[in-house]
């Protein structure tokens, strides 16, 4: 279900969510409507208790979406400081001797194009793909065998930096898989979001109006100003998904220019 949304054009989600809002609205109006509502009822009262269910729900949906947003600032952050890093790590190593330094730019080369011909894909599709991981190992393997010797105190700090940036890069790479599978709201939440809507959907036909166009006026923006909201959540609930989500951008740059390397 999840992939099935997150696949979706995002117009298309969209409408779809806010045609199921306003059809579940118009549901539970007519509920209400033959059920509910009596002639001898206080609309004034009634008015006023949808309208605090309504403040309610403004309330919790906001913290819900600044939760999230919250999440995505951090999976962007991620992968800006990782994309960072590599810059680094070319920049360092280029001080290094020959041949270790065209080596040392050859398995950061790798290590992008896994990145973002690799991982990036998979984690679209909430999956892992550890490619990245791999050209690490090599790339610490590689600078392990060619330790300068403690004579060559230049050599050594660069090495010594190479070296540590690298490790930054592990703990880099570690932190964006991992987002990408556990930086997002808890079916908990999610349950509580989609019960708290249906609850707001319902109380808003207890608003009574009698002027009738104004009332459908009014439940129309509801349904809809309800629809875009969770439309936005679920578009940035999992940061590297859908089309508003986390991109390569800064990994495909470094893998594009010529003159970095």
């Amino acid at each position: 279900m999840v992939d099935f949304i997150y696949n979706m054009p995002p117009y298309f989600l969209r409408i779809a969510i806010n045609v199921t809002v306003l059809l579940v609205l118009l549901c539970g109006n007519l509920l209400v409507r033959r059920y509910c509502i009596r002639d001898n009822i206080d609309h004034d009262a009634v008015n006023g208790a949808s309208a605090i269910v309504s403040m309610m729900y403004a309330i919790f949906i906001g913290f819900v979406i600044f939760a999230s947003v919250n999440n995505l600032s951090t999976a962007e952050d991620a992968a800006r400081t990782e994309a960072h890093l590599v810059s680094t790590i070319n920049y360092d190593a280029s001080f290094l001797p020959k041949p270790v330094n065209g080596e040392v730019q050859q398995a950061l080369k790798n290590y992008l194009n896994d990145v973002v011909n690799k991982e990036w894909p998979a984690m679209k599709q909430g999956a892992v793909d550890n490619s990245g991981l791999e050209s690490l190992k090599q790339l610490k393997v590689l600078l392990l065998n060619h330790r300068p010797a403690d004579a060559d105190a230049v050599n050594v700090n660069v090495w010594t930096d190479v070296m540590q940036q690298t490790n930054n890069l592990f703990q880099e790479h570690e932190d964006r898989i991992h987002y990408s599978q556990n930086l997002s709201l808890s079916k908990g939440v999610w349950y509580c979001l989609i019960s708290a809507t249906l609850v707001l959907l319902v109380s808003s036909s207890f608003f009574f109006f009698e002027d009738r166009r104004k009332y459908v006026i009014l439940l129309a923006c509801i349904g809809i100003i309800t629809g875009l909201l969770l439309f936005l959540e679920t578009s940035i609930n999992f940061p590297y998904r859908g089309y508003y989500g986390v991109s390569p951008d800064g990994f495909k740059t470094l893998l594009t220019q010529q003159d970095f390397w």
